[in-house]
């Protein structure tokens, strides 16, 4: 989550020069918000195409379906003059099944190209994601990660990840119409769970910790201008715009003070097209990004706000054939018990083999605790795994996790791997692999690959950041149908060399 901006004249005017928009029917499913459009023909594949301006004949518009190949990438504003044709940042919704709480959600890549390419997460460059669902008649968001807080959780009244931070009701659907908007102040409570050491989604009791003075607001934008910058043709589509406040008074001018506000821009063509952050009462000048059209001054509740970010991804990049989303490290997706090494044992873990050592840590650098909250959640610090192969060993062994058969979803394949740095000099290796094992422990199948570990990332060490440290290595597995005999589906993490690892956190999740 992350949003801000309002309606004036100026936008208004900006509006006639934008390119002219295609009327459309707006669906009243709220998942239509939430997920990218395609242009799927006869046989329901999804053509190539962006379906801004119409679908091509014998084609017709729906939502991206879960594991389908993405016809088209999103990403904010090209930046030619600096090398970055293809933007700063891609950022698609496609849709996933959330294993823990059920139904289908929205998973939207957070995914810069600051200094590397686009396709592989990297937690020092601030890759992550935020997570989009419907429940108890809301578009809410409540799962997100981000190079600031990494990954945390908003919970709702019921102490679910989730219903907290409100965008919309789903019955305003019903009313998109020019002038139409709402309000409201859901009971909110924020988990930097991973900052303060505790297990995926973190801490909530009912009652206890709540902030019940977070204004949100909604409104229907008929035709807003989206993109448009360096002279390129812009997109006028209609949107829902959602403003959520922190510690906002619902009373009108209420006293000076500083206050962050995120706005989203939803469209039943692209989900979260376009996100903005404005703040009251700046203590400084702040610099204000012109990577969007728009003002950068607004006035809210009757307060003056200044942009400070702001992200459009309005921007597309056909893909001829449609390619797979990038597997990405969503925990609603992982199968895995203790993933992040967060129960204060390694069980359900084990080692095999071999010389290996491990040891539970916690990295309580200033980065890495730098939004721990005090109370239940004082700052522990980021857990991971610390893997010791000794210099003289011949065999390090390996680390591994086995997941019965039987509780096995569904799913063609899966994809899997983990996070980690080396904690010495020099690179190390590890080989990663995915197995069926029968019930003795042998292997029946297996897809396995190499990950090269480096020692920093952009010269963050685990002296500075665990987090951020991290390299990220995920596989999509080739699919596969169970083996007569398995018994469970093995996620194997063998070193190759004599170092130390530390493991952040470890992937199973199916496609």
């Amino acid at each position: 989550m992350r949003h801000a901006d309002r309606l004036s004249i100026f936008v208004a005017l900006a509006l006639l020069a934008a390119e002219p928009s295609v009327a459309r029917a707006h669906s009243t499913d709220a998942m239509d918000w939430l997920i990218q459009h395609v242009c799927a023909d006869a046989s329901d594949k999804a053509a190539p195409v962006d379906p801004y301006g119409g679908c091509p004949a014998g084609t017709s518009e729906r939502c991206l379906k879960i594991n389908e190949a993405l016809p088209y990438y999103r990403h904010d504003e090209p930046e030619q003059k600096n090398g970055h044709p293809l933007g700063f940042q891609r950022h698609d919704a496609y849709p996933i099944t959330d294993r823990r709480y059920g139904g289908v959600v929205s998973a939207n890549d957070f995914d810069f190209d600051y200094s590397e390419p686009y396709g592989v997460m990297h937690p020092g460059d601030g890759d992550g994601y935020d997570v989009y669902r419907v429940a108890n008649g809301w578009v809410t968001g409540g799962d997100t990660r981000d190079g600031g807080g990494y990954r945390q959780s908003f919970f709702g009244a019921d102490c679910k990840p989730f219903g907290g931070w409100v965008f919309f009701p789903v019955n305003f659907l019903r009313e998109l119409r020019p002038g139409a908007q709402g309000r409201t102040m859901a009971p909110i409570r924020g988990s930097y769970w991973e900052q303060a050491g505790l297990p995926w989604p973190g801490h909530c009791e009912p009652g206890k910790e709540f902030s019940t003075s977070t204004l949100t607001t909604w409104s229907f934008v008929p035709g807003h201008e989206f993109g448009g910058l360096g002279g390129r043709k812009s997109k006028r589509i209609d949107a829902i715009v959602a403003t959520h406040g922190w510690g906002w008074s619902a009373q009108p001018n209420s006293p000076a003070r500083r206050i962050s506000l995120e706005r989203t821009y939803f469209t039943d063509l692209y989900s979260a097209t376009r996100w903005k952050t404005w703040v009251s009462n700046p203590e400084t000048p702040p610099k204000v990004p012109t990577n969007c059209s728009g003002p950068t001054e607004m006035v809210y509740e009757g307060n003056v706000f200044t942009r400070v970010a702001c992200r459009d991804w309005s921007y597309t990049e056909i893909n001829n054939p449609p390619r797979p989303h990038a597997p990405w490290p969503y925990p609603e997706e992982n199968i895995l018990a203790d993933w992040h090494f967060t129960n204060g044992k390694v069980s359900p873990w084990s080692l095999q083999g071999g010389a290996m050592t491990s040891e539970l840590m916690n990295s309580r650098t200033e980065a890495d605790t730098k939004h721990a909250p005090g109370g239940v959640e004082r700052g522990a610090g980021v857990r991971y795994l610390r893997l010791s192969c000794p210099g003289n060993a011949q065999d390090c062994g390996s680390l591994h996790q086995d997941i019965p058969v039987t509780t096995l979803p569904k799913a063609n394949s899966y994809d899997y791997g983990f996070s980690g740095v080396v904690a010495d000099e020099g690179d190390g290796v590890i080989d990663v692999s995915l197995s069926q094992r029968d019930a003795q422990g042998k292997s029946l199948w297996e897809d396995r690959f190499t990950a090269h570990v480096p020692n920093d990332y952009r010269k963050w060490t685990v002296k500075d950041s665990v987090y951020k440290a991290s390299s990220v290595f995920l596989k999509t597995a080739q699919a596969f149908e169970l083996k007569p005999g398995a018994f469970s589906l093995r996620l194997s993490l063998s070193p190759r060399t004599a170092k130390r690892y530390d493991i952040l956190d470890a992937w199973v999740m199916p496609r």
